[in-house]
């Protein structure tokens, strides 16, 4: 399963940022997250 980050404003469903890169694991997603 790959996986794909989207960010959102806090608060709402609108969606801000995409994150074009694609992550082989949830840990490398969360990980691209917090920095």
């Amino acid at each position: 399963m790959k996986y794909k980050i989207r960010v959102y404003y806090l608060h709402t469903n609108k969606e801000t940022i995409k994150v074009d890169e694609v992550f082989e694991t949830k840990d490398a997603a969360e990980a691209a997250i917090e920095n």
